[in-house]
């Protein structure tokens, strides 16, 4: 097996290897070269598992599942699994391991052998995860490539690190570091390691247009969860399988396996989820409608836009809402043609042009076996809040109360689409409005 020396996480170089015709194009220097060169498969599956964290225990559960299928003739399955033991707050013990998944019958320990054992490593550093994925593409060449970044998420925020201008957002927490990777700091990785044809965030709350907007120049598709994840994350023994049997499918082909095996994982699982995929080459259009729209409403009733607000579909974060769902309300409310024909056209193209799939699944009534809506809350939550049968598969920053120090006007979609910061600045609620209590100030 051909390995490479672990690069430095401050200043490396990806090489070329991104198709069979770049590969097949380099000299044949002699025939060990041509013996040691490894093959371009069809897939490359690099799982960046970082469980130094609550999650340590569902790193096993999930390699376990991709053990089911393992790399195959036609595709790669890598892992990089970050793993803790020992009781919080004291003496734990951190291990990281990269992989190449075998496959294996054991559905309770996994059989795979660790390629390598890293010593102290930041998981929660995007220049380590750069290093990852260049030592996958080095390694594991293929047509394609699928970068699974496996962990805690929380769209664009991420609480816990101090705010620093590009910090209050991100995924892949570590424990041990006190780290974790920004959007902006995950555009910064993709930088340096080439494109992907898929990223798909097995994470919380991921699938945000400002989150998505950072990394869109750098994969075709992205595949992830509007709502927080269950700890179980994907069924990987479910979305292998599927593309094990199809190998040579296309990245938008592969993202649908992707959705439908979570979909079909959690249909039986009594809770509300939601998966989708869409295309990064679309969001640069979502942009430019999102601020047709915010036009639109700043020259009207911005209580109307408060009032569409309260009727879309929230997630985990309060701040995150459903924008389809949320054009889709605006239009069917609104008396002004203008603010009309901007939420229709913003919805239109999230159907028509951004999602490739979208699915969901609700919480089931035990005693009548059918499936439930969650009920209003006590101050006003709207009942749309746990039915998932809106969402259109993006997010969107539509905050009760715009936080300054959160630091959105940041991001790049921020920069790109000014208007929407300016409306969602203009809806903030006065703490004496029916809605101000529906997501804010609960303990927060």
């Amino acid at each position: 097996m051909l390995m490479t020396l672990p690069l430095s996480a401050d200043d490396f170089t990806v090489p070329s290897i991104n198709s069979a015709k770049s590969a097949a194009a380099a000299p044949a220097a002699s025939a060990a070269a041509r013996v040691t060169a490894p093959a371009v498969k069809e897939w490359t599956i690099m799982a960046f598992m970082n469980g130094k964290n609550s999650l340590s225990e569902a790193v096993a559960d999930d390699m376990n599942e991709m053990e089911t299928v393992g790399s195959t003739a036609k595709i790669n399955v890598v892992a990089e699994a970050g793993t803790v033991s020992g009781e919080e707050g004291q003496n734990q013990t951190f291990s990281v391991s990269r992989y190449l998944v075998q496959k294996d019958n054991d559905i309770k320990t996994v059989g795979s052998k660790p390629l390598i054992t890293l010593g102290k490593t930041d998981m929660g550093s995007w220049k380590h995860l750069a290093e990852f994925i260049a030592w996958a593409k080095t390694n594991y060449p293929a047509k394609h490539y699928m970068l699974v970044l496996w962990n805690h998420g929380s769209g664009w925020k991420s609480p816990g690190k101090p705010i620093t201008g590009d910090s209050e957002r991100g995924i892949s927490f570590d424990d041990e570091t006190g780290n974790h990777i920004t959007a902006i700091e995950l555009a910064r990785a993709l930088t340096k390691t080439g494109r992907n044809d898929i990223i798909a965030s097995d994470a919380c709350l991921m699938q945000d247009i400002a989150a998505n907007y950072e990394i869109r120049k750098y994969t075709d598709i992205m595949a992830g969860s509007e709502e927080s994840e269950p700890n179980e994350g994907q069924d990987y023994s479910a979305f292998l399988p599927k593309l094990a049997a199809r190998p040579g499918a296309s990245a938008e082909e592969v993202a649908v396996m992707y959705v439908s095996a979570y979909h079909s994982f959690y249909k039986t699982k009594n809770t509300n989820t939601t998966i989708s995929a869409v295309r990064a080459s679309s969001l640069d259009g979502v942009a430019v409608r999102m601020s047709s729209l915010a036009d639109a409403l700043l020259a009207g009733d911005i209580q109307f836009a408060r009032d569409s607000r309260r009727k879309t579909l929230k997630f985990a974060d309060s701040d995150a809402r459903d924008l389809g769902y949320f054009a889709k309300v605006t239009a069917d409310g609104t008396k002004d043609p203008k603010v009309r024909a901007a939420a229709e056209n913003l919805y239109n193209y999230i159907q028509s042009s951004v999602v490739i799939s979208s699915e969901y699944t609700k919480e089931i009534n035990s005693a009548s076996g059918t499936e439930q809506n969650r009920t209003p809350g006590q101050n006003g939550e709207p009942a749309s809040a746990g039915d998932f049968s809106n969402a259109t598969g993006l997010a969107a920053y539509i905050p009760v109360v715009y936080q300054a120090d959160f630091e959105y006007d940041k991001l790049s979609f921020a920069k790109a689409c000014p208007s929407w910061t300016a409306l969602v600045k203009k809806m903030t609620s006065p703490n004496d409005a029916p809605d101000y209590w529906d997501d804010y100030a609960h303990g927060e």
